[in-house]
């Protein structure tokens, strides 16, 4: 015998509203991050006004947050903080992946010399944005988490 599916008020259920939300937030959170705190690193890599520059490059944030958020911890049904932690890390690994993968994708394997200066410079630079994006999306995690635990809707 099958069962029905539980309607919601909105049509929409709450782990999608969640899952949407916390694309928004990591978005909000990353162009924050980006403005201020690694706006050397934006200013370095990308065109345009500080404001724009950071929203742009935040922009892949929200759909990767999105989704990291509802395969972590709405999929699951779970509601620890460690999986707010692991969805925050996951989302602030994967966004840097994405990047890295653009720029290599842009600039082509023969347009980069091939000395160590250059390898070293890249992977500095890698190092030092995923020394500062990873505690934050820790910190972004948990706190999306707590809210989540505290304003609910459904487990």
């Amino acid at each position: 015998m099958a069962t029905a599916r539980p309607r919601f008020a909105s049509g929409i259920p709450p782990s999608v509203t969640w899952s949407l939300s916390a694309g928004v937030y990591a978005f909000v959170c990353a162009t924050a991050l980006l403005a201020f705190l690694l706006s050397p690193v934006s200013r370095a890599l990308g065109p345009g006004p500080a404001g724009y520059r950071a929203a742009a490059m935040a922009a892949p944030v929200a759909v990767v947050g999105a989704v990291v958020w509802w395969a972590v911890v709405e999929r699951r049904g779970g509601r620890a903080y460690p999986l707010g932690a692991a969805s925050g890390l996951a989302t602030a690994f994967l966004t840097v992946l994405f990047w890295v993968l653009v720029y290599a994708a842009v600039w082509g394997a023969g347009s980069v010399p091939r000395t160590v200066d250059v390898v070293s410079l890249a992977g500095s630079l890698i190092a030092f944005v995923l020394a500062v994006t990873l505690p934050a999306g820790v910190v972004a995690g948990v706190a999306l988490l707590y809210a989540r635990r505290r304003l609910g809707g459904e487990s």
